[in-house]
């Protein structure tokens, strides 16, 4: 017996590129708030860990009479950083965002290197000092001013996600009905 969920997955292709397409628009709209979540979110968890680990650290200390400090320790670190995402939301963007920059920067500077090398040896190395400056000036914006150029990406990620739920569900609702 077939049922009405077995004659097509058309109905779930077009959900998923519904929802890509909404959460697109949501980046687009508000990309601040999105990364606030992704901090609270982020923060809230490793705010739980912290606490799991310091009951645990004290559990054992109850049952074998031993405390384990590197538990209790990691724990109280973990609870710590979790309270600093959640009082400061923009640090782990500001985090990642200077992690990042210093990524860029250093493969700006390895781009550089090959391109001088490139030039020294007699071969075209244009575009090659195109990118490395294009590396090292995004790698120096991303550590002068991490969050608003973070707040950027979740724009052009939105952009992206949207144009691509729309493909999913054009996609989906045209095509063939596939026998089974």
């Amino acid at each position: 017996m077939r049922h009405w969920w077995m004659r097509s997955w058309k109905w779930a292709d077009a959900c998923v590129g519904a929802l890509v397409a909404l959460f697109g628009v949501l980046c687009l709209a508000a990309p601040g708030f999105l990364l606030r979540f992704i901090s609270v979110a982020v923060g809230s968890s490793i705010l739980l860990f912290g606490a799991v680990q310091g009951f645990r650290s004290v559990r054992i200390n109850k049952t074998a009479g031993a405390l384990p400090m590197p538990m209790l320790l990691s724990g109280v670190i973990a609870a710590v950083v979790g309270l600093m995402f959640l009082i400061h939301p923009s640090t782990p963007v500001a985090i990642f965002a200077t992690i990042f920059g210093i990524w860029a920067l250093g493969s700006g500077a390895v781009k550089m290197n090959r391109a001088i090398g490139a030039r020294q040896s007699g071969n075209s190395s244009a575009w090659m000092f195109v990118q490395s400056f294009i590396h090292i000036a995004f790698g120096f914006y991303l550590i002068i001013n991490p969050v608003n150029i973070t707040e950027l990406w979740v724009r052009v990620v939105g952009v992206y996600l949207a144009y691509l739920g729309i493909v999913f569900m054009i996609g989906a609702l045209t095509a063939k009905e596939e026998p089974f």
